[in-house]
């Protein structure tokens, strides 16, 4: 009885359930992604595809990216290391690490470092590089004729270090050729690589591409159709927190929860283009209208068409002409069909939903076209900047591993080496404020200037250097100017007395200031002088003199 009576509650409840389907049921769910790699092949699709998808997730990437700081005192090396981060593009690739992070949830990261691939003779030993040999490729083996005893033979491969700091490399590696063995209950992680088609193809078709760089782990994993182990430590593997789950290893991408929103774009976007291809364009057609008053319908007593034929050719003729003025005998009407795509729109739709979206991405709606409001902004601003700060640690996290692994392939010292500090708003009232410290002697010009990135001792030593150049250049103007006052008394000294107090008195006119300076230095004529009065010297312009023209 009490089987019966389950089994008819089961029956009722299928039967409810073909009518009643789940309340969290909708048509997006029927397509979601059901492993880890088909969700990053959705990921990656609607980051190509979906304008604010891609837009946002690249504002996240790029913005809190700063400069390098390398914390040593040797200039050199801080030198040397920052023009390794220059030549192997340290700054747009932790931007690519960025991406790959939000887009996938994970990045998978590692370093290619040069060398040399040489050949050796199995029967002389003669070792070649590899570029310099011809050969051909045999069931993975290299084979061809050597340069010493000229017989023909198999090469072993033997790889060296090279040290040449512009081969080295960052490269990233796809997830979906990547898999991990996770062990949930210790946490430990085991990283395999299964080469690519084309890699694939490169390595058994004997390309010199591939032969002649890719790494012999590599070449092995194929030859014998394996996957290949990554070497514990040499890949850097960043998975985007989320919550326990049975896939705990992979981390979950940003553009997961907004899935069906941008399902939900597309379908809204879908009708937007039916809507404009099917009523954009109204369809118009003529009729003869009907006259006023008692006037039997054209179409009773006329010929249609006649009346058809002379619209037709009226048409032809506005065509051709469009300033063509119709003149009809007749009256014609006109009507349309279609033609109110306008008010079918559903932008409003689309742009709740692309809000939905931004949110979701973790952008607060309108921030990507500049709507913040400047009173909730601040605080928007700052719950944004926390964000990058921790994703920020992230990177720095990569640089600093990056850092090491470059650091033991050129057998150096290790460096620490972070980003400099990140601030996302200008904060103007703050800086108002420590100006104000800083000019009431509470605050020291270090602390003031590194609110800007400045240094308050190179900012000194350069404000020295600006005053020894001011007091130089001055003192080069005020000895110049002296050199041509004297020439100017000289030549005085030489006219007659009445050309040169022409030359004065124009001068006391013209130039005051100059001639106050030269009048006490001009030698007085033998008949303005007293007996016992000897005549004036031509001395030496004092810098005072200079000075007061100078300043002129």
């Amino acid at each position: 009885m009490d089987n019966s009576f389950q089994f008819l509650t089961a029956m009722h409840s299928l039967q409810q359930r073909a009518y009643y389907p789940s309340p969290f049921f909708d048509v997006a769910r029927l397509y979601m992604p059901n492993n880890v790699k088909e969700m990053f092949k959705w990921c990656r699709f609607y980051f190509y595809t979906h304008p604010v998808v891609s837009q946002v997730i690249t504002r996240l990437a790029e913005y809190p990216i700063t400069d390098f700081v390398i914390d040593t005192s040797d200039k050199e090396i801080k030198e040397k290391y920052l023009e390794i981060f220059r030549v192997i593009k340290m700054r747009a690739f932790l931007i690519k690490f960025a991406l790959d992070y939000f887009v996938y949830g994970n990045c998978f990261a590692s370093i290619h470092f040069p060398f040399s691939r040489f050949l050796g003779c199995k029967l002389c030993g003669q070792k070649v590089n590899i570029r310099d040999i011809q050969y051909k490729i045999y069931n993975y083996t290299p084979k061809g004729v050597c340069k010493k005893c000229c017989r023909e033979t198999e090469f072993n491969i033997d790889d060296m270090r090279m040290e040449n700091t512009t081969g080295i490399r960052l490269r990233t590696w796809n997830p979906l050729n990547i898999d991990i063995e996770y062990n949930e209950i210790s946490g430990e992680r085991y990283y395999y690589y299964l080469p690519s088609g084309r890699v694939r193809r490169g390595i058994m078709s004997g390309s010199p591409v591939y032969w002649e760089s890719t790494p012999m782990w590599v070449i092995e994993a194929i030859k014998d159709n394996k996957v290949a182990q990554f070497t514990d430590g040499k890949i850097f593997h960043f998975a985007r927190p989320s919550v326990t789950d049975e896939l705990d290893e992979w981390g979950k991408s940003i553009i997961l929860p907004v899935l069906r929103e941008i399902f939900h774009f597309y379908t809204l976007r879908k009708a937007q283009e039916s809507i404009c291809i099917d009523r954009i364009i109204p369809l118009r057609f003529l009729y003869p209208e009907t006259q006023a008053g008692n006037i039997e319908p054209l179409y009773i007593k006329a010929d249609l068409g006649e009346w058809k034929e002379r619209i037709e050719e009226e048409l032809k003729k506005w065509k051709a002409d469009p300033l063509y003025i119709s003149i009809m005998p007749f009256p014609v009407g006109m009507d349309t069909i279609g033609g109110e795509a306008k008010a079918l729109m559903v932008f409003p739709e689309m742009e709740a939903t692309s809000n939905m979206i931004e949110n979701g991405l973790g952008m607060p709606s309108g921030f990507m076209r500049g709507q913040i409001t400047y009173s909730g902004g601040n605080v928007v601003l700052r719950m944004m900047e926390n964000s990058f700060i921790t994703d920020r640690d992230q990177r720095e996290e990569f640089l600093q591993w990056a850092t090491n692994e470059i650091s033991s392939y050129l057998k150096t010292d290790k460096l620490t080496v972070k980003m400099k500090d990140f601030r996302m708003a200008e904060e103007m009232e703050k800086k108002h404020l420590l100006a104000s410290l800083n000019d009431s002697g509470k605050l020291s010009d270090d602390t003031f200037l590194s609110e800007f990135d400045l240094s308050a001792k190179k900012e000194m030593e350069k404000i020295m250097q600006e005053s020894a150049d001011k007091q130089e250049k001055y003192l080069e103007v005020n000895v110049r100017l002296s050199d041509s006052i004297r020439g100017w008394i000289n030549q005085l000294n030489e006219m007659d007395e009445e050309q040169r107090n022409m030359v004065m008195s124009r001068m006391a006119q013209e130039m005051p200031n100059m001639h106050a300076t030269i009048a006490p230095k001009i030698a007085l004529p033998a008949s303005n002088r007293t007996p016992n009065e000897a005549p004036r010297e031509n001395p030496v312009m004092p810098p005072e003199a200079g000075g007061a023209s100078a300043n002129r």
